[in-house]
């Protein structure tokens, strides 16, 4: 059984989660909104760290505040774990700092991009 202070734990962490999250997604559709001369096409928004809890959950809730997955670009040492975003049509691409010859092919095309 858990302790009264584990369980306090949990909820705070839970909720340092979810702030994070709101405010993520509120500046990367907030900075998504094409500027002056830019048409929506040709925004694309990399979520690198895509597979990762925080990452997975920004994905959600971009399409959940209807981000188009065709401008979406999920980048993720374990690309393979992004199947169902694949499939909704988004970029799945493999991109590792550990190796750095794979990012400049993984955030190709990009113009707004929120770095996990």
């Amino acid at each position: 059984m858990r302790s009264y202070s584990q369980k306090v734990h949990q909820k705070v962490h839970r909720t340092t989660l979810a702030v994070a999250l709101i405010a993520t997604v509120a500046a990367v559709t907030g900075a998504c909104a094409p500027g002056p001369g830019a048409d929506e096409v040709s925004e694309w928004i990399i979520v690198s760290g895509a597979s990762g809890q925080l990452g997975g959950l920004v994905v959600d809730e971009l399409l959940v505040r209807g981000v188009d997955p065709a401008r979406l670009i999920l980048v993720s040492r374990t690309p393979e774990d992004l199947g169902a975003y694949a499939e909704l049509g988004a970029s799945t691409r493999f991109g590792d700092f550990n190796e750095p010859e794979s990012l400049a092919g993984a955030y190709e095309g990009g113009t707004r991009m929120l770095l996990i």
